[in-house]
């Protein structure tokens, strides 16, 4: 089902803030690699836009934005180390 117009506007402005939030965040983290508190602070970005993703019908949003997820997962149980 193809999201309405407005449920589209919506999510891309909730989005658009979002993704201002996770380039903040990822600068920060360059200068602190060990800050969970900026690993989270992605996380819930990106679990935001792959679950409103997924709801307004952006499926191929959800799906790249839950390959990140992942990743963030997998950085905060210290599988992966953050490097720049």
């Amino acid at each position: 089902m193809a999201p309405s117009s407005e449920h589209a506007a919506s999510y891309r402005q909730e989005a658009l803030d979002l993704l201002g939030d996770i380039d903040v965040a990822t600068l920060e983290l360059e200068k602190d690699e060990s800050n969970q508190e900026l690993v989270n602070r992605l996380f819930r970005a990106f679990h935001t836009i792959k679950g409103s993703g997924a709801m307004f019908g952006f499926d191929e949003v959800a799906s790249f934005a839950h390959h990140v997820e992942t990743t963030l997962d997998c950085v905060r149980s210290g599988r992966v180390r953050v490097t720049n």
